[in-house]
């Protein structure tokens, strides 16, 4: 066997093993990737966009190679038009980048009219609402009070998105005349708020006992409305009717000092 044989032997067995290895890198960033998807750490799309990106390393690497081990004089060209190629791509990676997520985001208005919690990712709070719109860059969210939230499609498109139900939550405190009223006091206002209906809430609603302090109880009254977006007028009609409700049972709820309905927030 001559020394051309063995070096064209040795040259594609080098790149055999060239592309194996990144074959085998290319199946680890896979797996790692959708590991972090599992964790929710990243979203689906992005960890296929690092994929792609890898595929497109792979190939430029394994060309540079091949033209390294077979003709070096040709790795000057190869060099610039790699560099043209990635120009291009760096050019076009950010508005491809922003119509990805356009397209990710657009996939929402089937969910329009419905009302979710979205845990947006580095976001301590979460936002609450159904959406409303959605443009190129960013997407539209109403909140339950009619609130317009405009949120980038990148953090919509990597959101988590759990169905919810708009509930306003009124905070009802009653002061005491005797803190051994406490129990008997509690029990009879929590069955006066269960009790509690009005045209423009659905019947069902969850009563708890919020805080029990020196004097005073409160209770936390969790309403759902009916109708979407809530008006604040809406809000102070239901204070003031759950307040002229308790009023008129004060009578039986004995200890009872005064009465006082608070806005809590709506989610």
């Amino acid at each position: 066997m001559n020394s051309n044989s063995i070096d064209t032997a040795n040259i594609v067995t080098t790149i055999i093993v060239f592309i194996i290895g990144l074959v085998i890198v290319g199946v680890l960033l896979r797996k790692f990737t959708n590991l972090l998807v599992e964790r929710r750490i990243i979203t689906r799309d992005l960890s296929e966009l690092i994929q792609r990106i890898y595929e497109v390393v792979a190939v430029l690497s394994t060309l540079f190679f091949i033209i390294m081990e077979i003709s070096p004089e040709y790795l000057g060209l190869l060099a610039l038009v790699s560099g043209i190629i990635v120009t291009v791509l760096a050019v076009l990676f950010i508005p491809f980048r922003t119509y990805w997520h356009y397209l990710n985001a657009k996939t929402y208005t089937s969910l329009r009219g419905s009302f979710y919690t979205f845990i947006l990712p580095s976001h301590d709070k979460p936002v609450h609402g159904r959406v409303s719109q959605v443009e190129t860059n960013y997407t539209v969210i109403e909140n339950p009070l009619g609130k317009k939230l405009i949120i980038p499609n990148k953090l919509i498109t990597e959101a988590v998105l759990i169905p919810a139900i708009p509930t306003i939550t009124l905070l009802v405190k009653v002061f005491l005349e005797d803190e051994n009223a406490v129990p008997a006091v509690a029990s009879s206002l929590v069955e006066k708020l269960k009790e509690f209906e009005h045209p423009l809430i659905k019947k069902e609603k969850t009563v708890l006992i919020n805080e029990i302090g020196s004097g005073y109880l409160e209770v936390r009254l969790l309403i759902h409305p009916i109708n979407v977006p809530v008006e604040w007028d809406d809000i102070n009609t239901l204070s003031t009717s759950i307040y002229e409700t308790l009023m008129k049972t004060r009578v039986e709820m004995k200890g009872v000092k005064s009465i006082k309905v608070e806005f809590g927030g709506i989610t």
